[in-house]
């Protein structure tokens, strides 16, 4: 969690979902509270010290955003959804149907149309390219040289506003 591009702060999840299943994973942040959630579930919720996120930086899906990235992920993810509401507060039932762009979605990705979304162009690092899954494709990060990289953009400089990071994730 990169509060303002100055002041960081880790939080995360208690929990692992490396059962080589689909899970939804949610993060939602409302006021100073950052809320995970796994499949649904209230997983753990945080107090941050820094609220402001106008990070100015581009987004790294795959890797961690330092300079370079770093600590990779590796699995497979569909379906991110950025929104500039906090979708969830309390447990709910994860959406079955792929996520749909509303009034508060800031980016949309649906890894049957990675290269292109809505006439937003995505740099793919990935050598892992698109596998099977969620009833459609997923992208796959299998080492240190597949991430996914996102130009910065005013439409994820949410400030002291309420948001969610939303997506699909198998390992």
């Amino acid at each position: 969690y990169n509060a303002n591009g100055s002041n960081n702060e880790t939080k995360t999840s208690t929990a692992s979902v490396n059962d080589g299943n689909w899970n939804h994973v949610a993060v939602s942040k409302s006021g100073t509270s950052l809320k995970f959630f796994i499949n649904g579930a209230l997983d753990s919720t945080h107090v941050l010290s820094y609220v402001n996120t106008n990070s100015g930086s581009a987004i790294y899906i795959g890797a961690d955003t330092n300079s370079s990235p770093s600590r990779y992920y590796v699995g497979h993810i569909d379906d991110l959804r950025i929104s500039t509401i906090a979708r969830y507060t309390a447990t709910f039932t994860p959406p079955a149907a792929a996520f749909t762009n509303d009034g508060y979605t800031a980016l949309l990705i649906h890894a049957d149309n990675s290269k292109n979304v809505g006439g937003t162009t995505l740099i793919d690092s990935s050598t892992g390219g698109l596998v099977s899954g969620l009833g459609k494709t997923a992208l796959e990060f299998n080492d240190a040289n597949d991430w996914l990289h996102v130009a910065d953009s005013d439409d994820w400089h949410l400030g002291t506003n309420e948001w969610c990071i939303e997506y699909w994730l198998r390992t």
